[in-house]
């Protein structure tokens, strides 16, 4: 987290992520800035039924913003799944992989260029 003073009256405080907040407090005026990164991941799993509407279960839990998703079915049976997310932080990432790779399966969940 950054931290500026400005004529002692203002503070900006600046975080990873996509939103602007403003907070007024005993004259202070608080900025918080959210930024956020569009990845890609791809999920290698065993087709299975409902593989592709779990996996969107996991990011709706998450509360994550879906950017895009491309699911294909390989000749030799197993599924691949193509997801670009937007995130705030690597703990989102992290997060995110852990839990779809816990799903069943799930062979592989790795990032991707985006």
């Amino acid at each position: 987290m950054l931290l500026f003073k400005f004529y002692k009256s203002v503070i900006i405080t600046l975080m990873i992520g996509d939103e602007v907040m403003r907070k007024y407090t005993k004259g202070l005026l608080i900025l918080l800035l959210v930024f956020t990164f569009c990845i890609g991941i791809q999920v290698k799993a065993d087709d299975r039924e409902n593989l592709l509407a779990d996996t969107m279960s996991v990011i709706s839990d998450l509360k994550l913003q879906l950017s895009a998703v491309n699911a294909n079915l390989a000749k030799d049976g197993y599924a691949f799944i193509n997801i670009k997310v937007k995130i705030t932080s690597v703990d989102n990432l992290n997060e995110l992989m852990k839990k779809i790779k816990r799903l069943k399966g799930v062979i592989d969940v790795y990032r991707v260029n985006s």
